[in-house]
């Protein structure tokens, strides 16, 4: 820190090198010890697509049907006030934004805008303005991962927490063996509720009667009666008549007593109040190569004293809906609930059952019409199978399915047995860019979470995509894309993103630019955004879902990065990071409309590698046939304890790093190592814009500190590199780049973990024989200057460890670097900026990826 309060110039004989120091100290040393507060001078917009990434947690607000919340699985959160038409990031932006996922939330029935909700790291937070905002709960006692929370609807004084993470439904499995599940999950507590009879201020940690590793569900208070209060867990279903300090399990008429889900509906008309209660569905052998299934759900109208059955004639018969991509995933529920292996259960379960039905996970009761009740089944990622949501209409007398996607409900089939159920057929759902897969692909949809609105409006997760009903499941709209003009493809997104953003490809020699997305593959921004909202951008996919399948030729649905030859912006080049074609080179020769590959300069047959990052494909103008792009030996991963993770496995790894080169147009490569450390991670890749024979290699020191890190050039395409002398307190170089109008170099760099003044951005105005540091952070990822205007600089700051994390995002300086300002406002996941770039064409307009909430689109207004 000393040096940053030195105004000189020291000179380090040893390297020739010259760093002059900035001229505002106090600035950085303010971003290194305080939190900082975003300009709204830069005002952000979500660009899309919408959504795209699965729907962990939803929930609306009890007496607002306009307000909505949701957690994502990518590690945002997001409010509406506007009953879904835009969506807001709940999370603080001007911290690194790791914090405040909201996980459950209740909100007073007497004042709308007084709430809690249960932060995913385990604290409590409350809100004052109908969750738009919420603060850390000081006198919260606990200190690891909760399931729920509710308000006594008659009294917003009393507040019930319940532990567990019962609703972590990729983790939380149950068998014969494991019956509550699961657990322990790391970072979660168990055995207990908190009750809090002072809105929060302080609470109770109540054990009675339960077993320490007791998961609850959910909490409902009588409308009724304060001191009735009722939770289902684990363990089973609980009763408390003082207000909840004791506990009696209750359950006469349950099978098992063992809840998947719980619900309660208040009649006011005639003051009945009535719960629902789905049971762990049970498989039993019969000793006939079958199965018995018993379960179900439950209604009870007195308090849950009794239950009775609501089954009605849901059941199906297994044999007539064989082809429902059903098999496989029948033989993975056997397996799971007795233990074995899907060829042992297939082998002691080859009789299919006439009456059966799935391992259910979710239950609703309409908040309008307590005989309208919903079941669904996590086929996706629970051990289940069959249809995965349905509708009874009528108090559980007859059931329907009520979510119908994919090829076997379009081409109606098994139509005859569906018929003799009166059961509806033909899809009847409508998604955004996800139609395409959804109208041919399996029927398994993945329901995550299952909601009803205050108004009766129904809302589910149905893949990677939120839908709404209004007409008690008949049909189902997805809530967080526009279409530009009907049949077009192209999207505006409503704010709600969860999307992989992985990299930006602006100079496309056409007006349009390129999005590079895991698991939603390349988009290219297009025309007609105006119309839905006059500062949205409208995409397109040009790879993904909405090219389809063939048997030879499968869709990139994560791409890793992107070229485009510049002599024909048509041909389009990419490069693939996980699943289907992962490491091949692809390419496109009419601007994206068909892709083939055309070699697999990346290949690791092993399953245990889930992806290979690789990074920046950079073409030689003067001859295109020269191809480079680098894979790291560490990629980048922002949720990281070093914000890194070695690529691939760390053993046996099949595939080289380094640089890979290909001298004729991608259909052979090779790996150009020589010169480079040995051992070390090449991060990035540079091309010099006036001679592109010379490259520069960002090199990072990898986590284990085996090799060192630094800036490499080469003058003759790969053939050979050499070190350029820079800053020795620099242990890692995270990226360069070069201003094409004026020549200046900028070099960022630090590590999640290194020292304060290892990071930051230098710039050089003669090729690297003096440096001049002009930012001041321990973990800068990037520095961009505009080329339209070189005072107009960006840095993309990364979490620093050493300054506990603080103010990492957006800072653009407007002055060639003599003063900065920060931006992050609006953006949810400000450490999770993959790549930040000023637009090509209006220095005062900036775009950004994140890992997690897609793309944004700035644009600067002084104030």
């Amino acid at each position: 820190m000393k040096k940053l309060l030195k105004l000189a110039i020291i000179s380090m004989l040893s390297f020739n090198v010259l760093i002059l120091f900035a001229q505002t100290p106090q600035y950085f040393k303010d971003l290194q010890t305080k939190k900082k507060i975003s300009t709204t001078s830069v005002n952000w917009t979500n660009v899309g697509p919408g959504m795209s990434g699965y729907n962990e947690i939803y929930y609306a607000h009890p007496t607002d049907p306009n307000s909505m919340y949701m957690s994502l699985d990518m590690g945002n959160a997001y409010y509406t006030h506007d009953n879904g038409l835009n969506w807001t990031t709940i999370k603080d932006w001007d911290t690194d934004g790791e914090k405040g996922r909201t996980m459950d939330a209740d909100f007073s029935r007497q004042n709308p805008d007084f709430g809690f909700a249960l932060d995913a790291s385990g604290k409590l937070m409350v809100t004052h303005n109908r969750g738009t905002s919420y603060q850390w709960v000081s006198s919260w006692p606990g200190s690891k991962k909760h399931s729920c929370i509710t308000v006594d609807p008659n009294n917003d004084n009393n507040w019930y927490v319940g532990s567990g993470q019962f609703w972590r439904v990729k983790k939380m499995h149950r068998s014969k063996a494991k019956l509550h599940g699961t657990i322990p999950l790391s970072g979660t507590e168990y055995g207990h509720i908190y009750i809090s009879k002072d809105k929060g201020l302080s609470w109770k940690k109540i054990t009675d009667k339960f077993n320490s590793d007791l998961d609850v569900a959910k909490i409902f208070v009588d409308p009724k009666n304060s001191d009735v209060v009722y939770t289902f867990t684990n363990y089973g279903f609980y009763k408390s008549t003082d207000g909840g300090y004791t506990w009696a399990r209750k359950g006469k008429g349950l099978p098992y007593n063992l809840p998947r889900d719980g619900g309660i509906f208040f009649n006011k008309k005639t003051s009945e109040v009535s719960l629902y209660l789905v049971e762990q569905t049970n498989y039993k052998d019969n000793g006939k190569g079958g199965v018995k299934t018993s379960g179900g759900v439950f209604k009870s109208i007195d308090g849950g004293e009794n239950w009775v059955s609501i089954l009605g004639d849901l059941p199906f018969d297994l044999n007539k809906i064989n082809s429902y991509d059903n098999t496989v995933r029948y033989y993975k529920t056997l397996a799971n609930w007795f233990s074995i292996s899907i060829n042992e259960a297939k082998k002691r379960f080859p009789n299919k059952p006439a009456f059966t039905y799935p391992v259910f996970n979710k239950l609703v009761i309409s908040k309008t019409n307590s005989n309208e009740i919903y079941l669904s089944s996590n086929v996706g990622h629970d051990k289940s199978f069959g249809p995965d949501l349905w509708v009874s209409k009528n108090g559980g007398k007859h059931w329907e399915v009520c979510l119908r996607t994919g090829a076997y409900w379009v081409n109606k089939t098994d139509k005859e047995y569906w018929k003799s159920r009166n059961q509806p057929l033909g899809m009847n759902a409508k998604f955004a860019h996800l139609h395409k897969e959804k109208t041919e692909a399996k029927v398994s949809s993945s329901v995550r979470m299952l909601f009803s609105k205050v108004n009766g409006e129904i809302i589910t997760g149905c893949g990677q995509q939120t839908l709404r009903s209004t007409d008690q499941g008949t049909s189902w709209q997805q809530i967080h894309d526009d279409e530009t003009t009907p049949g077009s493809g192209a999207w505006v997104g409503r704010g709600g993103s969860n999307l992989p953003g992985h990299d930006m490809l602006l100079e496309t020699g056409t007006s349009q630019y390129l999005l590079v997305t895991g698991e939603h593959g390349l988009w290219t921004t297009t025309t007609g955004g105006e119309k839905i909202k006059p500062d949205a951008v409208a995409v397109k996919q040009l790879e993904g879902q909405t090219q389809g399948n063939t048997k030879n030729n499968k869709h990139s649905s994560s791409v890793a990065a992107v070229a485009v030859h510049p002599n024909d912006p048509n041909t389009l080049y990419i490069l693939s990071f996980r699943q289907s074609n992962r490491g091949a080179f692809r390419k496109s020769t009419d601007g994206g409309k068909t892709w083939k590959n055309i070699s697999q300069p990346v290949s690791d047959s092993s399953k245990l590698t889930n992806s290979i990052e690789q990074k920046d494909i950079l073409i030689d103008k003067k001859n295109p046939n020269n191809i480079f792009f680098i894979v790291p030996l560490e990629d980048h991963a922002p949720w990281a304890k070093e914000l890194r993770m070695i690529n691939g496995r760390k053993t046996k790894r099949e595939f080289e790093v380094g640089v890979y080169r290909s001298q004729d147009g991608g259909y052979n490569w090779e790996v150009v190592n020589k010169g480079l450390p040995k051992g070390a991670n090449v991060f990035r890749l540079e091309m010099d814009p006036k001679n592109s024979k010379i490259l520069y290699a960002s090199v990072n020191r990898p986590m284990d500190k085996s090799a060192k890190g630094g800036l490499y050039k080469s003058k003759n395409s790969g053939n050979t590199w050499s070190k350029v002398k820079i800053p020795s307190e620099i242990k890692s170089v995270n990226h360069f780049s070069i201003n094409k109008k004026t020549g200046t170099w900028y070099l960022s760099a630090g590590e999640g973990i290194g020292e304060i003044d290892a990071g930051g951005t230098w710039i050089s105005k003669n090729k690297g024989k003096k440096w001049k540091k002009i930012f001041f952070m321990p973990n800068v990822f990037e520095t961009y200057s505009s080329n339209v205007d070189s005072n107009t600089i960006l840095v993309n700051v990364q979490m620093g460890h050493k300054i506990k994390n603080l103010n990492p995002g957006v800072y653009f300086s407007k002055d060639g670097g003599t003063s900065w300002t920060k931006a992050n406002y609006k953006i949810g996941q400000p450490a999770r900026i993959m790549t930040l770039r000023p637009d090509i064409k209006d220095a005062n307009v900036f775009w950004l990826a994140t890992y997690g909430s897609g793309f944004y689109r700035g644009i600067y207004k002084p104030q």
